[in-house]
């Protein structure tokens, strides 16, 4: 009797076999919207994700708000609240939630207490705040430890952003300003922000740079500083270090 062998038909077939055994189903490890949303109301779920669901929340106040984020079990990847009439964030209102992306837009929104925001600090990666009615950017916000992008725009309150607005926020890529009051900003702003790489201050009031203000941030490759009231950036201070001078694109 004569065998004879198929090793690369054996081989496809081990091949095969192996990745059926160790690949995920279908679908596994994706969370999806709930079918029944009544008890997410002023929320609705918009659509699911293998980092989470995608929330909107619009016209709330603190009260319904909270109430609808008790009642959501899935991670949330994003978390939009619009039109809303919370004026403050205080309490646990995200305890035992993920949250990796958040934004309150065209709200009435003042201070934040670092309460609220302490137990996103393992998750959260995007912070915005849109349209609000801040005066100045608020402390609070720094102890998001792994934030990598913020947003503090179209506030016409914000006139002044001072030195330790971002001090622990070393992880920062992305910092968004565009559209607010600022005509100052302190030299040692910036200073933490060693590997940002994008910054917007356009549409604002600023007519000059302290000296060295970027001088630390040496992955700064946007910087958007149109719609200002400079007369001749060309002639300021330097804003970056002697050994490393900024080339804008």
């Amino acid at each position: 009797m004569t065998f004879h062998c198929r090793p690369c038909a054996f081989f496809c077939t081990a091949l095969l076999l192996t990745v059926v055994l160790t690949s995920p189903a279908l679908g596994d490890g994706e969370h999806k919207c709930p079918k029944n949303q009544f008890y997410l109301f002023p929320c609705r779920c918009l659509s699911g994700g293998f980092k989470g669901i995608s929330l909107l929340c619009d016209n709330s106040n603190l009260a319904t708000f909270a109430l609808a984020l008790s009642n959501v079990k899935e991670p949330i990847n994003s978390l939009v609240v619009t039109n809303s009439n919370i004026t403050r964030l205080v309490g646990q209102l995200f305890k035992e939630k993920s949250v990796h992306s958040l934004t309150f837009r065209h709200s009435n929104l003042r201070d934040v207490d670092s309460d609220s925001l302490t137990c996103l600090k393992n998750d959260i990666r995007s912070l915005s705040f849109e349209e609000n009615q801040f005066k100045s950017i608020p402390d609070s916000i720094n102890v998001l430890l792994n934030l990598t992008r913020v947003v503090f725009a179209n506030t016409a309150s914000i006139s002044e952003v001072k030195s330790g607005a971002f001090k622990k926020l070393v992880n920062l890529i992305e910092v968004d300003l565009h559209n607010n009051s600022i005509k100052k900003i302190e030299s040692a702003t910036f200073a933490p922000l060693v590997v940002l790489e994008r910054l917007d201050l356009s549409h604002n009031q600023l007519s000059k740079l302290e000296r060295n203000l970027f001088r630390t941030n040496k992955k700064l490759s946007y910087l958007d500083l149109s719609y200002n009231k400079f007369k001749e950036i060309g002639t300021e201070p330097k804003l970056f270090s002697n050994d490393d001078p900024y080339q804008a694109d």
